[in-house]
């Protein structure tokens, strides 16, 4: 149940926010619509952040994501990849409501040149990490990207442009700290931008 939020005029990099008090409990975050795929990152811990996603502006709407996340103080810090508005709210989390632990992953922002048709790039993650989740979005037509998932087997992700912000679970899939990606586009006479969202369990 949401009991109050806060709202802030966030910049591209780091943000913070005050709640009202200490010792509050998030339930929730949502964040207006924006031109390009955008990405907001919250601290877990030292090593992990939880990574909340947002589609492009033909997404029907942006929904608060629900979560549950203990605090201790009244500052909350938060980076985003581009300017937006984002809320967070706070009150009794329902019953079912996921940790903030279960929103942890790792991203990487594609400038893609015009007329290019292939991408690449790499992700690192924590010791003994496990995927559980790919998002792919992009302001081009459609990216494709892939990754070698070990012993010859190779996982493709195809995302039309202008996507609804919701992962698809992958399994929980064992990768290396280091993980490459390689990809394909439309060309296109303009550049247009891509995001790859990698989810993952932790510790294991």
């Amino acid at each position: 149940m949401i009991q109050g939020s806060v709202v802030v005029n966030g910049v591209a990099g780091s943000n913070s926010v005050t709640l009202p008090q200490g010792g509050l409990v998030l339930v929730g975050v949502s964040q207006s619509k924006q031109s390009a795929p955008n990405v907001m990152t919250m601290p877990i811990d030292s090593q992990n952040n939880a990574v909340f996603i947002v589609g492009t502006t033909d997404t029907p709407h942006t929904p608060i994501i629900p979560f549950q996340y203990n605090t201790t103080g009244q500052v909350i810090t938060f980076d985003l990849l581009n300017a937006q508005q984002v809320a967070i709210y706070y009150g009794i989390p329902d019953a079912d409501a996921p940790s903030l632990y279960d929103f942890a992953g790792v991203y990487s922002s594609i400038s893609i040149p015009a007329s290019t048709t292939t991408v690449s790039g790499s992700v690192n993650f924590p010791i003994n990490s496990v995927l559980t989740g790919i998002y792919v979005d992009t302001t081009n037509s459609y990216l494709q990207i892939t990754i070698q998932t070990g012993l010859g087997f190779a996982l493709t992700y195809l995302a039309l442009g202008n996507g609804n912000g919701t992962p698809v679970s992958v399994g929980n899939l064992k990768i290396p700290t280091l993980l490459s990606f390689t990809g394909s586009t439309a060309s296109n006479t303009a550049a247009t931008v891509g995001l790859v969202v990698f989810y993952y369990e932790y510790g294991g």
